[in-house]
């Protein structure tokens, strides 16, 4: 109780200054400012890709494969004090001695039983907290992955997030991945492949934000 009377005591005083104080105007100007955080990535400027259409075994950086579609690893690696969202556009070319195709389907269905000189290329991102730590997907999923076409961009937003320079999962790792028609009527040669060209986008996001 006594705690509650001293309170309405402190109120009484307020309004009594505020009161006597009221017929001399001072005015406080506030000036506002948005703090907005810096956002700072390493972008690698080149990787590689292989066609692999007869799964012959492949080793890439001490890990042997025989995917179809093979590239070597990258990953981006957020510098910022927050947390960043990654969209990405793929531009995807064939080469000009070359006559295969890009198809925006996997070329493994058996019903299809394609003769054509085609593959399937797709771009996949994951936060991780190094280079080989990915855990990619076993197949193609349309909510997380971006086909790459020829002769036009495609774009994804929101493909990643990857946590700030002090967390863990700060490297967004990616990869083109994929398949092809294996013994296509025209054989596959030395003259083809595609060139893909990757352009990334960040923006900024708050420091609670969770990464999957």
């Amino acid at each position: 109780m006594k705690k509650k009377l001293l309170l309405c005591v402190v109120l009484v005083l307020l309004l009594s200054g505020t009161a006597f104080a009221s017929g001399n105007q001072h005015n406080t100007e506030v000036d506002t400012r948005c703090n907005l955080p810096e956002v700072s990535v390493t972008v690698p400027s080149s990787a590689e890709v292989f066609i692999n259409p007869y799964k012959l075994p492949i080793t890439i950086e001490s890990t042997e494969t025989t995917a179809q579609i093979i590239s070597t690893p990258a990953c981006i690696e957020n510098q910022s004090e927050v947390p960043i969202s990654v969209s990405v556009t793929v531009t995807g070319t064939i080469k000009e001695e070359s006559d295969m195709r890009l198809y925006s389907y996997s070329t493994q269905d058996p019903d299809l039983a394609l003769t054509s000189k085609a593959a399937f290329v797709y771009f996949e991102m994951q936060a991780a907290a190094g280079l080989n730590q990915a855990s990619w997907d076993s197949e193609y999923d349309l909510d997380k992955h971006l086909v790459v076409r020829s002769g036009t961009s495609r774009l994804k937003k929101n493909i990643a997030v990857i946590a700030q320079a002090d967390q863990p999962k700060h490297f967004g790792v990616f990869r083109l991945t994929g398949d092809c028609v294996p013994v296509p009527r025209y054989p596959w040669t030395e003259a083809d492949g595609i060139e893909v060209e990757i352009a990334f986008t960040f923006a900024p996001l708050p420091v609670w934000t969770e990464v999957p």
